[in-house]
């Protein structure tokens, strides 16, 4: 996706002097209201809108940490970005997960955005070998040896993975409603750790709120979208390792003793490798290039 430059503008003293009664109390009190007056001259450095706390911990090698506000979600990014520009801003940039969508909501509103390049945070990194060396840490080397290694495994969760990665890009493009956070998917994991589609998707039919907006799929619509060409390696990042927590619990892997490697314990640990993984990717370089900052040491 092509980003836009970020554009600088300056504003007078009369201009600075309406900034306030452009802001009520409430929006004074929110981020937007800060930043709309955190980025007033003399401000000169460009600001990152960030989802969640991660998402900063990712970012500090790259960018000073006092130049990245978390808005707290997706949308809230979208809407942030949407009224500084709204308010004049142009100082900022948005850095966000696709989620499977095309990013049309940040893209229309015409400022600055520099999605991360997977799906999301989690998948970014587990696909810039993370995952592998992951599961080498975590699982028993007699198992996982026997297993294939850990490249064979993590190719294993990917396969599994890669059905419920399409029903997702399908529930995002025409808007079906399916909730996936209320489906464990755990339970559908089979012996051989592939994924069980079909149970998966009637569970997940079955509990789609009768409120949704849109008119519900059937069956064999989930099934067809199942089956897309989600590119391989493009999965959201809690999906793989609610996956791969499974593995470690399984006969076949195993993980190591007193490891408790939960899907949250495996997710901090991919947080953990971000920040000294992503600062030496062309995605940071660009990042630094339309913020102005200069690379400094991983924290």
């Amino acid at each position: 996706m092509p980003t836009p430059s970020i554009l600088r503008t300056t504003t007078t003293m009369s201009e600075e002097g309406s900034r306030s009664a452009s802001l009520s109390l409430r929006e004074f009190d929110d981020l937007a209201g800060r930043l709309h007056f955190h980025l007033a001259p003399p401000q000169v450095d460009p600001v990152v809108l960030v989802e969640g706390k991660a998402d900063e911990l990712a970012l500090s090698p790259i960018v000073p940490r006092e130049r990245v506000f978390i808005a707290g979600s997706r949308s809230r990014v979208s809407e942030v970005g949407a009224r500084l520009w709204e308010l004049g801003d142009r100082d900022f940039v948005c850095v966000y997960d696709t989620d499977f969508d095309s990013g049309a909501d940040f893209v229309a509103c015409g400022f600055a955005c520099h999605p991360y390049e997977g799906i999301d945070l989690e998948n970014t990194i587990l696909e810039m070998g993370v995952a592998e060396r992951l599961v080498e840490a975590v699982a028993s080397e007699q198992k996982l040896t026997a297993s294939g290694g850990a490249e064979q495994v993590v190719d294993k969760a990917r396969q599994a993975v890669a059905p419920l990665s399409s029903l997702r890009r399908a529930n995002a493009v025409k808007q079906w409603g399916l909730p996936f956070d209320q489906v464990d998917l755990d339970k559908y994991i089979r012996e051989d750790g592939s994924l069980d589609t079909d149970k998966y998707l009637r569970i997940l039919l079955q509990k789609r709120p009768a409120s949704a907006s849109s008119a519900p799929p059937s069956v064999q619509d989930l099934q067809i979208a199942a089956q897309g060409s989600c590119a391989t390696g493009l999965y959201r990042g809690r999906d793989i390792l609610q996956i791969l927590a499974k593995y470690l619990r399984m006969t076949f892997l195993r993980q190591k003793k007193n490891m408790g490697a939960s899907p949250e314990a495996l997710e901090a640990m991919v947080h953990v490798a971000a920040s000294s993984v992503l600062a030496l990717t062309e995605w940071a370089a660009e990042l630094q290039r339309i913020t102005g900052s200069k690379r400094m040491p991983a924290q």
